[in-house]
C-alpha cells in the first residue's frame, strides 16, 4: 500500500512537471514563434502585422521605426511574396536582447522580374518588452548569393 502510495505520487509529480515544461515557453521558442507570424504576415500581404513587431527604438543602417514601417509596405506593395518558409534558425539571447539568424525561401515576383524562387539569409535583433519581443534591427545579409547591404539595398533589387 505505500509503494503504491509512493508510486502514485511519482507519476503525478512527473505528470505535473510535464506539463510545467509545456506550459513554459524559453525567449527563443517565443522569437521563433513570432517569425513564423511574420512570414506569414508576409504570404498574406499584411504589412501591419510586420509593423506591429517592430520596436519604437529600431535602428538599423540609419533607418527608424518610421522608416522600417514605410520599407516593410514599400516591398509588399511592390513585390509578390508566395509560400515564404524559414529555416535554419539561430536565436541568441543575451537578458533582454537577442539575435536570430535564419534562411529564408519563397517564390517572389514584381512588375519587373517574373516569379521566381529566391532564398536569402537575414540576421534580427530584438528587445525584450512588457508585451513581448520586439524587433529593433533588420538586416539582409543575401538574396540568392548577391549580398544585400540594407533594407534600402534590398528594395533596389
Amino acid at each position: 500500500d505505500r509503494s503504491r502510495r509512493v508510486l502514485l505520487a511519482s507519476l503525478a509529480g512527473g505528470i505535473g512537471l510535464i506539463f510545467l515544461q509545456s506550459a513554459m515557453v524559453t525567449a527563443r521558442e517565443r522569437i521563433r514563434r513570432t517569425l513564423t507570424v511574420l512570414a506569414s504576415a508576409v504570404d498574406n500581404d499584411d504589412p501591419e502585422t510586420i509593423i506591429r513587431h517592430i520596436d519604437a527604438e529600431y535602428d538599423q543602417d540609419g533607418l527608424n521605426a518610421e522608416a522600417a514601417a514605410a520599407r516593410i509596405r514599400q516591398g509588399l506593395t511592390r513585390w509578390r511574396i508566395d509560400d515564404p518558409i524559414i529555416y535554419n534558425v539561430t536565436i541568441t539571447v543575451a537578458n533582454d536582447t537577442a539575435e536570430a539568424t535564419f534562411l529564408a525561401a519563397c517564390r517572389a515576383g514584381s512588375s519587373r522580374h517574373p516569379m521566381d524562387s529566391v532564398v536569402s539569409s537575414w540576421r534580427t535583433r530584438w528587445r525584450r518588452r512588457p508585451t513581448g519581443w520586439t524587433i529593433v534591427g533588420v538586416k539582409p545579409v543575401k538574396v540568392n548569393l548577391m549580398d544585400i547591404s540594407s533594407l534600402d539595398t534590398l528594395m533596389r533589387y
